[in-house]
């Protein structure tokens, strides 16, 4: 332009005002369709690749319910996708599932904390895993990662994450499937009878800590969570009478949904959950539900209502309101008879 000026030649002012969106166009968008791909993938295509592990869903975690169903529709076509470049129909993949983030779950913000895409991710990536499984495909590996319970969404604690995914390795790809269990528990029937969920594992459970089982919350057609109570399954009495369980069956309970229709489990984003396997306490149990609710839709019968996320997590802590404050009542009518003869006798002496 400046040797344009110095010949004398006129200089046709086409300029455009300066941009106002700085971000870059959608050619360069690594989030539109393809481009992780070609530029992450595609240059190392045709490379000799042992395996991949796959830990990631934190971007995916912000649209919602569509957002969670595309995911669920284009992941098992991305590892074959993987498996196509990398020339190997068969490539040993291992999915991870979305870590934890956020303030966690507790008893008293439980059904407030079920609002989140989080976990609509995780169950994608489990049912994607239990697709392929399930088709046959021996090299599809998945481990667990809410239970780590950190309140920053990138895994803080790799090292026990490592050493499950590390087990599906070990097992499936370097002959040690007879020492090393790697597989979650997994859900092989359901069934609903006066007023309880009765579920049954293909292996035993317990809670490492001795404690009850957290993590299961039930709802009934109204679509209003509450957390349940986990029971084994009573399956008889011994020579002595004491009570003997299964621990492959789990019933699931609660007084606050007396005709409950589904289960959720270790569903939030940062959950209560603790639920592993009897075979290697490192596998948890992984999150699900029986249900297929929207979130925007739950809790919600009306097929026309929609929630935000806001307005469900303020419904939502009302329940939670009510449901302490029953249990409080109930606590008080279940004590206050014994409190006053104890304090009356106390007072007597």
């Amino acid at each position: 332009m400046a040797n344009r000026e110095k010949r004398g030649e006129k200089i046709p002012d086409n300029r455009k005002e300066a941009p106002s969106d700085l971000r870059p166009g959608p050619a360069y968008d690594q989030n539109r369709p393809g481009n992780c791909y070609n530029n992450l993938i595609h240059p190392i295509a045709g490379l000799a690749v042992k395996g991949a592990i796959f830990h990631q869903g934190y971007n995916n975690a912000f649209s919602g319910s569509a957002g969670a169903a595309m995911y669920y529709q284009i992941f098992g076509k991305m590892i074959g996708a993987w498996r196509s470049a990398f020339g190997d129909p068969q490539m040993p993949f291992g999915i991870i599932s979305l870590c934890t983030d956020g303030e966690m779950q507790t008893r008293d913000n439980y059904v407030e904390k079920m609002v989140n895409t989080g976990m609509f991710l995780r169950e994608a990536q489990y049912k994607t895993f239990l697709d392929l499984r399930g088709a046959g495909d021996q090299h599809i590996g998945f481990a667990s990662s809410f239970d780590m319970r950190r309140t920053w969404y990138h895994p803080q604690k790799k090292l026990p994450v490592g050493e499950r995914i590390a087990g599906w390795a070990l097992a499936t790809q370097y002959g040690f499937e007879k020492e090393i269990r790697w597989l979650p528990p997994q859900l092989e029937s359901m069934e609903v009878l006066d007023g309880k969920i009765t579920l049954r594992l293909d292996s035993r459970v317990f809670a490492p800590e001795k404690g009850p089982i957290e993590g299961f919350a039930i709802a009934g057609e109204d679509r209003r969570f509450q957390p349940a109570e986990a029971q084994y399954f009573e399956k008889g009495k011994d020579s002595r009478g004491r009570p003997q369980y299964d621990k492959q069956v789990l019933v699931l309970s609660s007084p606050h949904v007396p005709d409950p229709k589904h289960f959720r489990y270790a569903w939030g984003r940062n959950p209560m959950g603790n639920l592993k396997s009897e075979d290697n306490a490192l596998v948890p149990f992984a999150t699900q539900r029986s249900d297929d609710w929207k979130l925007e839709e739950t809790p919600s019968t009306d097929p026309d209502k929609e929630w935000s996320a806001r307005q469900a997590q303020k419904e939502l802590r009302l329940d939670d309101l009510g449901r302490r404050l029953e249990e409080a009542r109930a606590f008080i009518e279940e004590h206050q008879e014994a409190y006053e003869k104890e304090r009356a006798a106390r007072e007597e002496k």
